[in-house]
């Protein structure tokens, strides 16, 4: 469940996924929000891209909601995944 940010915080140092939305252009238009996976730290969302830490607390980032993470999935959950549907 989605939970707004500006009524509730995540713990520090959680991992959570969150919604943000990015002003990339020069007018300030807001682009459609983006889902990340990242942790909460000292008052700012950190997103993983790759290998690369990013902080997504800018001027330019507005996170919105947060969600703690999923649980995996279970080892019988991936037993019934078929190869062929994995790889294209």
């Amino acid at each position: 469940m989605w939970i707004d940010f500006e009524d509730k915080k995540p713990e520090e140092n959680q991992e959570v996924l969150f919604t943000h939305v990015n002003i990339e252009r020069m007018d300030g238009t807001i682009m459609k929000p983006v889902v990340s996976c990242g942790f909460y730290q000292r008052g700012h969302f950190h997103s993983w891209v790759g290998a690369e830490r990013r902080d997504a607390s800018s001027d330019r980032m507005r996170v919105t909601h947060w969600m703690k993470m999923p649980e995996p999935p279970t080892k019988t959950d991936l037993r019934d995944i078929k190869i062929g549907k994995l790889v294209k």
